[in-house]
C-alpha cells in the first residue's frame, strides 16, 4: 500500500494532466502563468528552498500553489484533477506524515493519510486562509490524520506538527529531546539534496518509498546490495508497483540518487 497508489497516482500520470490542462487553467489562475515549463512544476516549485531568502521566490511558489488550491476546491472551480495534482505535489508532506506516524497504524496509515490529503485539498480555505499554501495543508494534514489515529488507537498521545502559516517548506521532521531520530536525520540529508539541487521532489519521494517499504520488511531480510542494503526483492517489487515501472528501473533511478547524494555529502566533509 502508499499513499500514492490510495490517491490513484497509478493510473493516472501529473505530467499529463499538467500538458493538457495547464494553458487553460492558467486563463482561469494568471499566477500559474509564472511556471515557465509546466512539465517541471515539481523543479519549479523548489524555488523557494534553493533561493531560501528570496522573498520573490517564496511569493510566487505561494501563489501557483495557491492558485493551484482554488482550482481544486469544492468552493472554488472544483476541479478534481486540479486536486489531484495538488495532492501529488504535497506527497513529500504527506510521506514525512505517513513516516511519523506509521507505528500507530502500520496496516491503514498510507490510506489514512491519502484520505485526509485529498479532503484537505479539496476543502483548503482559499477565501480566508492566510500564509503558506503549503505550510497549511501540511499542518491541516498532520492535525486531521493525528484525530483519526486517536479514534483507532484512544491510548495515543495525540501529538501533531503545529504549522507556521509562513513556511514553504512543507512539512519539517521533528527532533526528540535526545537529538534527531533517523528518520528526522534522513528526511534533512534529503530536503539539504534538494536545496542543493542533488535530488528532485519526486526522487526523494522514491527514496521515502524504498526506506518505507523496507521498514515493513521482517527483521533479517536485508540485501547485501543497492540502496545501503534496503532494495531487497520485495522492496523493489512493491516499489516498481507503487510507480508502475520495472524492478530494474527503480534499482537503477535508486542507485542514481544514492551515488549522488554520496558524491555530495562526501564534497561537504
Amino acid at each position: 500500500m502508499s499513499i500514492a497508489r490510495e490517491l490513484g497516482l497509478e493510473a493516472t500520470d501529473p505530467l499529463a494532466i499538467i500538458a493538457l490542462r495547464w494553458a487553460g487553467w492558467s486563463e482561469l489562475q494568471p499566477a500559474l502563468k509564472a511556471v515557465g515549463v509546466p512539465a517541471e512544476l515539481q523543479r519549479w516549485l523548489q524555488r523557494s528552498h534553493t533561493h531560501p531568502k528570496s522573498q520573490t521566490a517564496h511569493q510566487e511558489v505561494d501563489s501557483v500553489l495557491r492558485a493551484l488550491a482554488i482550482l481544486a476546491a469544492t468552493d472554488g472551480e472544483d476541479d478534481p484533477e486540479a486536486a489531484l495534482l495538488l495532492a501529488w505535489v504535497m506527497l513529500p508532506a504527506a510521506c514525512a506524515v505517513s513516516h511519523r506516524c506509521r507505528n500507530r497504524a502500520p496496516q491503514l496509515i498510507d490510506q489514512i493519510v491519502a484520505a485526509q490529503l485529498w479532503i484537505a485539498v479539496r476543502s483548503f480555505p482559499w477565501r480566508v486562509r492566510q500564509g503558506s499554501v503549503a505550510g497549511n495543508i501540511a499542518g491541516d494534514l498532520q492535525k486531521a490524520v493525528s484525530e483519526d489515529l486517536d479514534i483507532l488507537s484512544p491510548g495515543g498521545d495525540g501529538r501533531s506538527v503545529p504549522a507556521d502559516p509562513d513556511d514553504l517548506s512543507l512539512l519539517m521532521p521533528e527532533t526528540s529531546p535526545d537529538g534527531p531520530s533517523p528518520e528526522a536525520e534522513l528526511l534533512a540529508v534529503l530536503d539539504e539534496a534538494i536545496e542543493d539541487g542533488v535530488i528532485d521532489w519526486g526522487e526523494r519521494a522514491l527514496l521515502l518509498s524504498i526506506t518505507s517499504a523496507a521498514a515493513n520488511e521482517p527483521e533479517g531480510r536485508k540485501s547485501t546490495t543497492g540502496v545501503a542494503g534496503l532494495l531487497t526483492a520485495p522492496v523493489e517489487e512493491a516499489v516498481a508497483g507503487e510507480y508502475r515501472s520495472s524492478r530494474r528501473a527503480v534499482r537503477r533511478r535508486a542507485s542514481r540518487c544514492v551515488e549522488a547524494l554520496a558524491r555530495s555529502r562526501g564534497g561537504r566533509a
